[in-house]
């Protein structure tokens, strides 16, 4: 089994994803992690195509990168609006368009979201409405 880590280009992330690659190694098993952008959706093709010539296919592709301006919706700048939709959707709509052709029938994406996001929270808004966009996804 192979697994991919894909990694926001920040400190915690990074950390994140180096600390389940070793964890999936120290099972035995293969995994690679590479920094992206998901702010820049056209960054995602050359990722995937860096982690099949390393791994040679993945088997799972787990998706929980999110992010939001927190403010209410009439206080929301259009930059921050795209940047939202750009991270939370339009990348995730690429990875799964670049992941799974790469499982060959034996692999799989998993999408996580929020409890937070069933829940009425001020300042929520853009970033709610861009995690529910992906539930179509299942």
């Amino acid at each position: 089994m192979t697994a991919v880590a894909v990694a926001a280009p920040h400190g915690l992330a990074v950390e994140a994803a180096t600390e389940a690659v070793a964890a999936v190694e120290a099972l035995g098993r293969r995994a690679h992690a590479e920094q992206l952008d998901l702010a820049e959706p056209e960054q995602v093709g050359p990722v995937f195509e860096r982690i099949v010539a390393v791994l040679g296919r993945v088997d799972i592709l787990i998706a929980n990168a999110a992010a939001t301006a927190f403010r209410p919706v009439l206080e929301q700048k259009p930059h921050n609006v795209r940047r939202t939709f750009a991270i939370s959707v339009d990348s995730f709509v690429a990875m799964a368009q670049a992941a799974v052709p790469l499982t060959k029938g034996r692999g799989g994406l998993a999408t996580a979201s929020s409890a937070r996001l069933r829940q009425r929270r001020r300042g929520w808004s853009a970033g709610s409405r861009s995690r529910w966009g992906r539930s179509g996804s299942r």
